[in-house]
């Protein structure tokens, strides 16, 4: 009979000391916790154990994930630290993870991007799912306090090089505990955030005038599902027009030259920009740059009178050439014009856009005119 109590004694001690350390291990998570918790398509949350996560309200409103760049200009291939921020006013322990798919992931859709941490960052390791293909951040037991009651946690996240649907999501599952090693009194939060990985990392975007064109230059650092570069025109910098196209080199890494001549030129300052397009429609702009035409003053001499139906030229100096361009480019009249003051009638026009060219003294000069 002593000898079964103490058996029974040695067992329940042994319980009591096994209870004890599958308790620790579940709330300091010496090991992190098991993959699979972030409450992303497929995946579990922390409310499997503890309370229903909260999706709302002010401590809530205190988990913030943030990047150098804005969420909505990721870069395809590159790599951002990320920040995660938890503050809870009533605890002094947490522990998270995070894992990143896109907007439209099932159960079986892969991680988007890759999760690293610095050898030298003790709070936060990488952890694989339990599902093919996805992987996460998560918190160490040395990650866990937060004395002040706002923890920070930090890791890396380098976009996918190719991407076929943005945006990525970002999910992030974080359990505010009261360090009493009982799942009571816990409260688990989820949250998401929504990112755009960029098709295009643009390096420059030049243009130079060589006589009367101008030359468009620009390269890429990096491309994704990257179509083709629409051109496009401007005379205010307002109203754009497409003058031109150029194909992409749909994903790469490297750097790629690009260029395209512009025959006709707008008004005294030519505005340009270029539109970049998706294989799957969408877009961006380039900025926009602006070419100053050096000889303005020689428009100040050009303008059309449209009461007369005529082209009004004042030049005392020198014999310049008049060219006519509508709206597409095409050229409809070309003429040596004396230096004298002139008025001249053109063929008829329809009513519409124009563009008179001067060459005038070696400078060119281009000038908008309207029909009506």
């Amino acid at each position: 009979m002593p000898n079964n109590l103490f058996m029974k004694k040695t067992v329940t001690l042994i319980m009591l000391v096994y209870l004890l350390f599958y308790s620790s291990n579940i709330f300091t998570n010496t090991s992190s916790p098991g993959g699979g918790y972030t409450d992303a398509p497929g995946e579990a949350n922390c409310g499997n154990c503890h309370a229903s996560p909260i999706t709302s309200g002010s401590v809530w409103n205190n988990i913030t994930l943030t990047t150098t760049v804005p969420f909505s200009g990721f870069i395809g291939g590159n790599t951002y630290p990320m920040t995660l921020t938890f503050s809870d006013p009533s605890s002094t322990k947490y522990g998270f993870q995070v894992t990143a798919v896109s907007a439209t992931a099932s159960a079986s859709s892969p991680t988007l991007g890759t999760f690293s941490v610095s050898p030298s960052n003790t709070e936060v390791q990488e952890h694989n799912g339990y599902l093919p293909g996805r992987s996460c951040v998560a918190h160490t037991s040395s990650g866990t306090s937060a004395i002040t009651n706002t923890k920070t946690w930090t890791f890396d996240w380098t976009a996918p090089p190719t991407i076929s649907t943005t945006p990525v999501k970002f999910y992030v599952s974080i359990n505010s505990t009261d360090n009493d090693n009982s799942t009571s009194g816990d409260q688990p939060y989820t949250k998401t955030f929504s990112a755009t990985v960029m098709p295009v990392k643009w390096l420059d975007f030049t243009a130079q005038r060589l006589g009367d064109k101008i030359n468009l230059n620009w390269k890429t650092a990096s491309e994704v599902n990257n179509s083709h570069f629409e051109i496009e025109q401007s005379d205010d910098g307002e109203k754009w027009l497409n003058i031109g196209k150029v194909k992409g080199s749909n994903n790469s890494n490297s750097i790629k030259n690009y260029s395209f001549i512009c025959n006709h030129i707008a008004n005294n300052n030519v505005y340009f920009r270029l539109k970049q397009v998706d294989f799957n429609g969408s877009y961006e702009y380039s900025t926009a740059l602006v070419i100053r035409d050096k000889a303005s003053k020689i428009s100040n001499l050009l303008y059309w009178d449209n009461s007369g139906k005529k082209l009004v030229f004042n030049a005392t100096s020198s014999e310049t050439e008049i060219s006519i361009y509508n709206s597409k480019g095409e050229l409809l009249y070309n003429n040596i014009l004396l230096p004298q003051e002139i008025f001249f009638n053109l063929p008829q026009l329809l009513n519409g856009i124009y563009i008179i060219k001067a060459n005038f003294n070696g400078n060119i000069s281009c000038k908008k005119f309207i029909v009506y």
